[in-house]
Formats: structure tokens, C-alpha cells, sequence
């Protein structure tokens, strides 16, 4: 595993991966540019090469990156401009970063035309793993989410934990879910599932349940699920039968009637 913190561990990165590139080595590369001064001029070398087409060309491992709270949208251009490069990348980590819907749908304030990051995972289609856990994504950025995932039908894995979705970004997303067969892990903790009021958030789950027939692990913990919502995800369950093994529902306030 490679560790880069600033523009020369980013350089030998580079040099690393177009040695590597030719034995077909995977690698893991953390990427973590939050001590970098967004404004300064030393942090110039890291986003001009963060912004490179061929920096991540051939990465077969996994990446994980780290944005400073104050230069997500320098980090966020360089990071676009990058993953068209990334088409072997089997695991990406983007989690803790606060890209908002902005991010994910592209066009925000001052982005003028840039696409977005959401559209540029449709080039990762050999991604089996993608944690975006803990950005602001919220029901605004769920659209776009949901349009990239078709494009990943190789998920195995994916975190969409603390994303602020709400049922509403949830009833976007379900349609895509179906999309992902192979799917054996989902973490929808801490997305406010269960703050409607008739209980049906979680319904757009129970119709991507047949398509899941992969899953094995489900969290959805800390979703404020109460009698009606557990009743409509008991229906999720029943069609997953005795596939699903760890079901986390912890820190929901279910009584006795859910």
C-alpha cells in the first residue's frame, strides 16, 4: 500500500504504477491531501497532477482519497479529470469527504459546465467495491448516483452509509440497485429511511429485492425505523430468505408492534 500526502509521495506514486502497470500488480493507493493549503502555490504540483489523464492509468487495486475540507472543489476538478484513467480500478473509497450534490451532479456554483463526479464512475466498470460513506449527497445528488450505477454491475460491495438520503433519494436509487445482481454487501445506515410517515421509505427496497438475490449483508442501522417501516422491510426479508446472513438494525426504535 502507497501513502501519498503531498506532490512528491503523488510523483513516486505515479512512477510506482507505470512500473507496475506492465506485471499487472495490484495496488492500494491513499491519496490524502487534507494538510494540503488549497491556495498556496506548493499545493500546485499535487492538483496538476491529480488533474493528469494518465496519473491512475492501469491502478488495479484500490484508492482511496482524502480531500481538505477547504479545497474539495480543487480536489473534486482533479479527481474527475483523473478516474477516466482508472477503467481497471477494482475498489474506490471516497468516504469522509463532504462531496455534496453539487459534487455528484456537477454544474454547481462556479463549476460552470464540469460533468459530474457521479458520471464519471461510469468509466469504472471494473469496480467491485465503492464507499461513499458520509458525504452530504442527500436526496439532490441521488439522482446522479443512481444513474451511474447501471454502469457498475461488477459491485460487490457498496456504502451509501450517512449520505443523507432520505426515503425520497432512496426511491431514486432503488431502481438502479436492481441493476447490481452480484451485489453481496449494502450499507444504508444512518439515511433517515424511516422518517416518513406511513412507513414506506423503504419500499423501493423491497422491489430491488428479487434482483438482490446476492446479498448476504444488509445495514441499516440508525435509520429512525419504527412498527410500520419494519414491516415493510420484513417484506425485503422474506424474499431474501435464508440468503441474507448479518442484518444490522441496530440503534432503531422499534417496539414491540415493529
Amino acid at each position: 500500500e502507497i501513502l501519498c500526502e503531498g506532490a512528491e509521495d503523488v510523483s513516486a506514486l505515479v512512477s510506482r504504477m507505470r512500473r507496475e502497470t506492465r506485471t499487472g500488480t495490484k495496488l492500494r493507493a491513499r491519496v490524502d491531501l487534507r494538510d494540503e493549503d488549497s491556495g498556496s502555490a506548493a499545493s500546485t504540483p499535487v492538483w496538476a497532477l491529480l488533474a493528469g489523464q494518465e496519473w491512475l492509468d492501469g491502478l488495479r487495486g484500490m484508492l482511496c482519497v482524502d480531500l481538505p475540507p477547504d479545497g474539495t472543489a480543487h480536489g473534486l476538478l482533479g479527481l474527475r479529470q483523473s478516474l477516466g484513467g482508472c477503467s481497471a480500478l477494482r475498489e474506490l473509497d471516497l468516504s469522509n469527504n463532504l462531496l455534496d450534490a453539487d459534487g455528484w451532479r456537477g454544474g454547481g456554483p462556479g463549476d460552470g459546465d464540469t460533468v459530474g463526479l457521479a458520471q464519471c464512475l461510469t468509466s469504472l466498470r471494473s469496480l467491485t467495491s465503492l464507499d461513499i460513506s458520509d458525504n452530504p449527497v442527500q436526496a439532490a445528488g441521488a439522482d446522479a448516483v443512481a444513474a451511474a450505477l447501471p454502469y457498475l454491475q461488477r459491485l460487490r460491495h457498496l456504502d451509501l452509509a450517512g449520505t443523507a438520503l432520505g426515503f425520497v433519494g432512496l426511491a431514486s436509487l432503488g431502481p438502479a440497485l436492481q441493476y447490481l445482481t452480484g451485489l453481496t454487501s449494502l450499507n444504508l445506515g444512518n439515511n433517515g429511511l424511516g422518517l416518513d410517515e406511513g412507513g414506506e421509505g423503504l419500499r423501493p427496497l423491497v422491489r430491488a429485492a428479487p434482483a438482490l438475490s446476492s446479498l448476504t449483508r444488509l445495514v441499516i442501522s440508525r435509520n429512525r425505523l419504527q412498527g410500520p417501516a419494519v414491516a415493510v422491510l420484513g417484506e425485503a426479508l422474506a424474499r431474501w430468505g435464508s440468503s441474507l446472513r448479518h442484518l444490522n438494525l441496530s440503534r432503531n426504535p422499534v417496539r414491540d408492534d415493529g
